[in-house]
């Protein structure tokens, strides 16, 4: 088993700093807040590891260990505790405090975790972000990471198609649900995919609130501890049941796109 991954203060390298004043009304948490909260959300890799054993996982982990550089906003720009290299991506956790662009905007993304390609000149960095004070258990914490080392792994491709990105992710993340919620997530997931082959089967039909999964699930998976651990968790289980209607009842060539165009149609009406 591969250890928690952790940082520890070190040297600070100034990659750029154009010193902005900010927002006094939250603090800007210190470089120490910040690795503290970066460690939480790494710890919750050792812990969904823990429950998984998942080799894919691990590789994500150990791969992640040798090459992430934690960084801390300054002013619009970033410092970092290393001199960053091609291979290197880097580790940021936000908080409310940080209220200059661009990490204000990142910060009030709607999502608990996100991969971000940019560039500042001619280079170009991927940013994994983390919040602060996300009301997310350990192992959600794992799971949402994982997502997005995913991402980080898969690098500008993911670009390209996000669609398909996401069901690759979301695959990902839906196995290690499946393997800490054994035999009863199966057939709770397999209840799930019946019902959405109906729905996409038959323009009559009609797909039943997910709401109603909530009272097992959280005997399956243990109790959520609010409701934003509740919704990753809901989330992850609806992605993954219409991944596998998919795989049982669709007869065209490309499930793997159809798995995509499904994905993207969710999205487009939750966020409505």
């Amino acid at each position: 088993m591969w250890k928690i991954l952790k940082y520890v203060m070190g040297v600070i390298f100034l990659v750029t700093a154009v010193v902005v004043g900010y927002n006094h009304f939250a603090k800007p948490m210190s470089l120490e807040e910040r690795t503290v909260a970066t460690n939480e959300w790494l710890s919750g890799l050792n812990d969904i590891y823990d429950k998984t054993h998942d080799p894919e996982l691990l590789a994500l982990a150990e791969s992640a260990q040798k090459r992430m550089v934690l960084v801390a906003p300054e002013g619009n720009g970033f410092i970092a505790q290393t001199q960053p290299t091609k291979d290197n991506f880097f580790l940021i956790a936000l908080g409310r405090g940080d209220r200059v662009s661009p990490w204000k905007e990142k910060y009030n993304n709607k999502d608990f975790a996100t991969t971000w390609f940019t560039g500042i000149g001619e280079k170009k960095y991927i940013f994994v972000i983390v919040k602060n004070g996300e009301k997310l258990s350990s192992i959600t914490k794992g799971d949402v990471l994982g997502h997005e080392l995913i991402h980080e792994r898969d690098g500008e491709s993911v670009l390209k198609n996000k669609c398909a990105s996401e069901v690759t992710a979301h695959t990902f993340s839906g196995r290690l649900w499946l393997k800490i919620g054994g035999e009863p997530y199966q057939k709770l997931l397999d209840q799930r995919a019946k019902e959405y082959g109906e729905y996409l089967l038959n323009t009559n039909a009609t797909l039943p609130s997910l709401s109603s999964y909530v009272v097992e699930l959280e005997k399956i998976l243990g109790k959520s501890i609010s409701p934003e651990d509740l919704m990753v968790r809901l989330s992850s289980f609806e992605y993954t049941s219409m991944f596998l209607s998919v795989d049982t009842y669709y007869r065209g060539k490309d499930k793997a796109e159809e798995k995509g165009r499904l994905y993207c149609e969710l999205e487009q009406a939750v966020t409505k």
